[in-house]
């Protein structure tokens, strides 16, 4: 299956830093800003990151503005796989 892009995507004002996130069904990348960075918990610090998985936030930045789109890679298939373990009666 070949990528997608949804648009129209959301705007980048020059030099500010904008709150973006992925929704948790979502799977690719997003195009347009300069800099991504996400929190991670074990360093206790943001990182440098150059994309964001499925349910994560992070901050976004183009620093001459820009249009931010997300390009998905591939339709998520849903898991076969039980989030609890079955325990037959």
């Amino acid at each position: 299956m070949g990528a997608k892009s949804l648009t129209p995507g959301i705007s980048l004002p020059a030099g500010q830093w904008v709150l973006v996130g992925l929704p948790a069904y979502a799977r690719g990348q997003l195009l347009g800003a300069d800099l991504i960075y996400r929190y991670s918990p074990t360093d206790q610090t943001y990182v440098v990151v150059a994309g964001l998985e499925p349910g994560e936030g992070g901050w976004a930045l183009s620093t001459a503005g820009a249009r931010l789109t997300f390009q998905q890679l591939a339709t998520p298939r849903p898991s076969r796989t039980p989030l609890y373990p079955v325990i037959p009666p």
